[in-house]
């Protein structure tokens, strides 16, 4: 199903944004983050994304899941504006809403 490439997509920018902000107190080392509830929980994120990358490749051709996995990009750009303060350009908005406009051409084929 199409649908396990767009969990994929969420899952994954979902579980890049809540490592980024456990890993924003981590100041020691490594065996720190594993104390971190918001890594972890990014990391439990990431591998149900994992799961239905892995569902989508198996039932759709590849050529259509790997662009649709890369509105990972979106999801997490967009969650770090909002959960970490990111600052976003002008040139990265244009990339994401090409990007956007690219699988929906790709997706509607």
């Amino acid at each position: 199903m199409i649908l396990f490439a767009f969990l994929n997509a969420i899952l994954s920018g979902i579980g890049v944004v809540l490592q980024r902000k456990g890993l924003k107190n981590i100041k020691k080392g490594y065996l720190e983050m594993l104390k971190s509830k918001w890594w972890l929980s990014g990391t439990f994120f990431i591998i149900l994304s994992t799961l239905s990358y892995i569902i989508a490749i198996i039932d759709e051709p590849i050529v259509l899941v790997i662009p649709i996995s890369t509105l990972s990009l979106v999801v997490s750009t967009m969650l770090g504006i909002f959960l970490l303060n990111e600052k976003v350009n002008i040139v990265e908005i244009f990339g994401m809403g090409f990007l956007i406009i690219g699988i929906i051409i790709l997706v509607g084929m």
